[in-house]
């Protein structure tokens, strides 16, 4: 899921470490399972600042995800949007993302109180 990839590409290496450790089931045609490639895509989603994904948990599904924290060494969680899969344009997505930051940083501002 584009959440468990966000929170995966901004976890340490010992949680991605663990996580790619277990066996990963292919869901749909798209769903990658070889961990050298999801660590690819950690990498590209880390530099980026938010995971996303087309069709790999649900067919004509595409997500975004972005971590959160309550502090700054570890994600707490992650959260998304998906939307049908032709429907996450660049257009769309580039729309999302701010809404997303914003989601984020009250989500953030919560749970410290």
């Amino acid at each position: 899921t584009a959440s468990g990839l966000a929170y995966l590409a901004f976890s340490d290496a010992p949680t991605r470490k663990a996580a790619l450790d277990l066996q990963l089931k292919k869901l749909t045609a798209h769903t990658v399972t070889d961990a050298e490639e999801v660590l690819d895509m950690l990498d590209t989603f880390r530099a980026q600042g938010y995971s996303r994904t087309h069709n790999t948990f649900e067919d004509d599904v595409a997500s975004v995800a972005m971590p959160f924290y309550q502090s700054r060494t570890q994600p707490t969680g992650a959260i998304s949007v998906a939307v049908p899969g032709a429907e996450l344009t660049q257009a769309r997505r580039d729309a999302l993302l701010p809404l997303l930051r914003e989601g984020v940083q009250q989500l953030e501002k919560a749970i410290a109180g």
